[in-house]
C-alpha cells in the first residue's frame, strides 16, 4: 500500500490537475464550478470539525477526500476564470463588422524569414463607426518590408481591418495550431502590411518584461558579432538565450531526429545545468544556517538572472520556480522528498497559469525530473566503477537512460518517432551543450574585453561546429530514426502503467504486481494489433494546403509525393504536413518527386506544355499548369481538374475543353485569382474546391 502521508502536495496537485482536466469537459460552466467548490468546502469543514470532535479516524479520512474534492473543484473554477473568452467583453463575443482596432504588443517579437510575429493585447474595436472597449489577444504577423519599422514590446497600434478567427487544421492529421493558441488565450490572428497600422503610443504592461526583452536583444547582437557562422550563431542564440529566429530548418530536423532537440530550446535542462554547477561549487557553504542562506541567495540570484536574460520564457520560469522550491527546502533543512517539492512547484505554476498543464514542455520536463529522481540512482547502482572517469561516464548515462524511460511514452504520443541512438547522441550533445552554455555566458559577461571576446567567440563556434557535425553524422547511421509509430493517448497511459507496476514489483518483490504489469502489457499489445488491422490504408490522393506551394500525395502502403523543390528541401515542413498522413495510412516507403522531373515510373502521366494528366488507380486527374493557348480538338474527359500556378483560363474555356466532376484550386494560386475565377465557376454552376480556404482535397479509392 502506498503511504500518502509524506506526500501532501502530491495528492493536492493530482486533485488540482483532475479539476483542470474536468474544465475541458464542461466549458463555460463557471457557475457550476463555483457551486461545486462551495459545496465541497462546506462538506470538508463539516466533516473535519465533526471528526475532530469525535476523534474519529474514519471521519478524518472522509474529510481528507472532501478536501481533495475542494482542490479538484478549485482547479476547475480557476481554469474557467483564466479562460479569457468566458469574459462578456471578449472579442469572441463581439457582433458587427470591425473596421479598426487598437491594442499594445504584450510579448517578445519572434522573427521569421518573411514576418515579425507577436501578441497584441486588445484595448478597443470600432464597430459601425463607434469605438468600444474589448478584451482578448490577437496574434499579429507584420510583413517584412523596407518601410517597416521593427515593432517593439509596448507599442500601441491602431490597425485597420478585422482580426480573423484562427483556422482549424487544413490538412489531415495536422497539428492543431488553433487549439495550441487557445491554451494561450489567443483565438484571433491577422497578417499586417506596413501601411495597415501605425504606432500611436506606448503602454508597457510589465516593465520587468520590457527590460528583459531589450536585454536579450542586445545580448543576441553579441553572438551575432562574435560567432560569425550563421548556422552556429543560430544555435548559440537558441541554446543560451532562447532566441530561435535564426535556427535553420535542416539543423532543427537533425536535432529532432537524433533525440537532442531539447539542447536547442532554453528549458529546465539549461537552468538545471546552471543550478547543478553552482550548487556543487557552493556545497561547502551549507554547514551553518547563515552559510546556507548565503549559498541559496547566490544560486537563486544566478538562476533568476539567467531566466531574466532569456526574456522570462515560460519554460525557464517553470524551471526557476521548481529550483526555488528545492533551494528553499535546503535552506530550511527540511527532509521533504523531491516528489513533494516537485508537486509543490507544479501546484504553484498551475495556480499561476492552469494552461501550463497542456504544454508539452511542461509535461516532459516534470516527467523527466521525476524519472531522474527515482530511476537514475537505481540504474547507477547496477554497476560499480573504480575508475573515476568511467564512474562519471556511467552516472551521466544513468541520468540519460532514466530521462528517456520517463519521457518516451509521451514523446511517442506527440511525435510518433523514436531516435534509436538517443543515448549516444545525448552523451555527445549534453556535455558539449553544457560547455557551450557556460562559454556563452562567459562571452556575454566579457564581450567588452578586446581579445577575450574573440577567443571566446571562436571557441564557441568550434564547439558548436563539432556538435552539429556529430549530430548530422549520427543522423546518417542505419535506422537512426524509427518514425510513423502509431501511438495513442490510451496506449501512453498503458505503457506508463506497465512501467509503474514493474517498478513496484522490483521494489516489493510480489508476483501480483508482475502479473498486473504483464496484463497491462497484453492490453497494450492488443491495442497495437487492433490498430494495425483496422487502420485506414485505402489509397488516397491528397492535395495539401501549403502556402504558395503545390504538394500532392498519392498514398497508400507506398506513397509518391509531387512538390516544389523548396518544399522538398524543408524537412520540418515535410514532417509537419505529410507525416501525419503517412502515419494514419501505415505508409512504408515514400518517393519524393519534383514537379520539374520527367520521371513517370511511379505515377503514369502524360505531359504537355500547358498541362499533365495523371492515371492513378481508376482515376484521371488533370493538372492545368499554364494558360491554354488553343482550344482542344475535342473535350478531354477527366475525373478531376486541378488548377496550379494561376493558370489563366475562363469558366467558358474550361467548359469548352474539359469534362470533369470538380475543379480544385491548389495552394500555389494567388487569392485574388481564385476569387476571380470562383465567381465565374459559381455563375456557371461548376463545382469547385479551394484548398487554401477549405482545406486539403482528399480523394479516396478502393484498394
Amino acid at each position: 500500500m502506498i503511504k500518502w502521508a509524506p506526500y501532501p502536495f502530491v495528492r493536492i496537485s493530482l486533485a488540482f490537475i483532475a479539476g483542470i482536466q474536468l474544465a475541458l469537459k464542461f466549458e463555460r460552466a463557471g457557475h457550476a464550478a463555483l457551486w461545486v467548490f462551495l459545496a465541497a468546502l462546506g462538506i470538508f469543514l463539516s466533516l473535519y470539525f465533526l471528526a475532530k470532535k469525535r476523534r474519529s479516524a474514519f471521519l478524518f479520512s472522509i474529510s481528507g477526500i472532501a478536501a481533495l474534492l475542494c482542490f479538484a473543484s478549485a482547479g476547475w473554477l480557476l481554469n474557467e476564470i483564466r479562460t479569457e473568452k468566458n469574459q462578456p467583453g471578449h472579442l469572441f463575443h463581439q457582433t458587427g463588422e470591425i473596421t479598426h482596432y487598437t491594442g499594445f504588443i504584450d510579448d517578445f517579437l519572434l522573427e521569421k524569414p518573411t514576418v515579425f510575429q507577436s501578441t497584441l493585447r486588445l484595448q478597443q474595436v470600432k464597430i459601425n463607426g463607434k469605438w468600444q472597449p474589448v478584451s482578448g489577444k490577437v496574434q499579429v504577423s507584420f510583413r517584412k518590408e523596407k518601410s517597416l519599422q521593427r515593432p517593439k514590446y509596448g507599442d500601441v497600434l491602431l490597425i485597420k481591418g478585422s482580426p480573423k478567427a484562427v483556422n482549424p487544421p487544413l490538412n489531415p492529421g495536422q497539428f492543431d495550431y488553433r487549439q495550441y493558441l487557445a491554451t494561450r488565450n489567443i483565438h484571433h490572428q491577422q497578417y499586417l502590411y506596413a501601411g495597415q497600422f501605425e504606432v500611436v503610443g506606448q503602454q508597457v504592461s510589465n516593465p520587468v518584461m520590457a527590460l528583459s526583452i531589450q536585454l536579450r536583444r542586445n545580448l543576441d547582437l553579441v553572438f551575432k558579432q562574435f560567432v560569425p557562422s550563421h548556422r552556429e550563431y543560430g544555435i548559440a542564440s537558441a541554446l543560451v538565450l532562447g532566441v530561435k529566429d535564426e535556427l535553420e530548418n535542416d539543423i532543427k530536423a537533425t536535432y529532432s531526429n537524433t533525440g537532442t532537440m531539447h539542447v536547442l530550446a532554453v528549458s529546465g535542462l539549461h537552468v538545471g545545468l546552471v543550478f547543478s554547477i553552482l550548487s556543487l561549487g557552493l556545497k561547502r557553504l551549507r554547514n551553518t544556517a547563515s552559510h546556507r542562506l548565503f549559498s541559496a541567495a547566490i544560486v537563486l540570484t544566478v538562476v533568476w538572472g539567467y531566466a531574466f536574460i532569456t526574456a522570462l520564457s515560460p519554460s525557464v520560469l517553470r524551471a526557476a520556480v521548481m529550483f526555488t522550491f528545492v533551494v528553499g527546502a535546503q535552506v530550511l533543512q527540511k527532509r521533504s522528498n523531491m516528489y513533494n517539492t516537485l508537486a509543490t512547484a507544479a501546484f504553484a505554476l498551475l495556480c499561476y497559469d492552469p494552461f501550463f498543464l497542456f504544454d508539452v514542455g511542461f509535461q516532459l520536463s516534470f516527467v523527466a525530473v521525476l524519472a531522474i529522481v527515482y530511476l537514475a540512482p537505481r540504474i547507477y547502482k547496477l554497476f560499480d566503477f573504480e575508475n573515476k572517469a568511467a564512474d562519471t561516464f556511467w552516472e551521466m548515462t544513468s541520468v540519460s537512460l532514466a530521462a528517456q524511460i520517463g519521457t518516451f511514452p509521451l514523446s511517442l504520443y506527440y511525435f510518433h518517432q523514436f531516435p534509436v541512438y538517443f543515448l549516444i547522441s545525448n552523451l555527445i550533445a549534453v556535455p558539449l551543450s553544457t560547455i557551450v552554455l557556460y562559454n556563452g555566458l562567459a562571452l556575454l559577461a566579457f564581450f567588452w574585453i578586446p581579445g577575450v571576446n574573440v577567443v571566446l567567440g571562436k571557441l564557441m563556434q568550434g564547439l558548436l561546429w563539432l556538435m552539429n557535425e556529430s549530430m548530422m553524422w549520427l543522423e546518417k547511421w542505419p535506422l537512426a530514426l524509427l518514425n510513423r509509430i502509431p501511438f495513442s493517448g490510451m496506449e501512453a497511459i498503458l505503457i506508463y502503467s506497465f512501467i509503474l507496476l514493474l517498478l513496484v514489483f522490483m521494489a516489493r518483490r510480489k508476483l501480483k504486481y508482475l502479473a498486473l504489469a504483464c496484463s497491462v502489457l497484453l492490453l497494450f499489445s492488443g491495442s497495437q494489433l487492433s490498430n494495425t488491422f483496422s487502420g485506414n490504408t485505402k489509397p488516397k490522393l491528397i492535395i495539401f494546403a501549403v502556402p504558395k506551394q503545390s504538394v500532392w500525395s498519392f498514398s497508400g502502403e507506398n506513397a509518391t509525393v509531387f512538390a516544389d523543390l523548396v518544399f522538398l528541401q524543408n524537412k520540418q515542413a515535410i514532417a509537419f504536413t505529410l507525416e501525419p498522413v503517412f502515419l494514419a495510412a501505415r505508409t512504408r516507403n515514400v518517393h519524393y518527386q519534383s514537379w520539374h522531373s520527367n520521371n513517370a515510373d511511379k505515377i503514369p502521366q502524360i505531359k504537355t506544355e500547358e498541362m499533365r494528366v495523371f492515371s492513378w488507380r481508376s482515376l484521371k486527374i488533370l493538372s492545368l499548369e499554364k494558360p491554354l493557348k488553343n482550344d482542344l480538338q475535342m473535350p478531354l474527359q477527366v475525373d478531376y481538374l486541378v488548377v496550379r500556378n494561376n493558370a489563366w483560363i475562363s469558366a467558358e474555356k474550361l467548359q469548352r475543353n474539359f469534362r470533369f466532376q470538380k475543379l480544385v484550386f491548389d495552394s500555389s494560386n494567388e487569392t485574388w485569382y481564385v476569387k476571380w475565377l470562383s465567381r465565374q465557376l459559381k455563375s456557371a454552376a461548376i463545382p469547385h474546391h479551394d484548398v487554401s480556404s477549405q482545406g486539403a482535397f482528399v480523394i479516396q479509392t478502393e484498394k
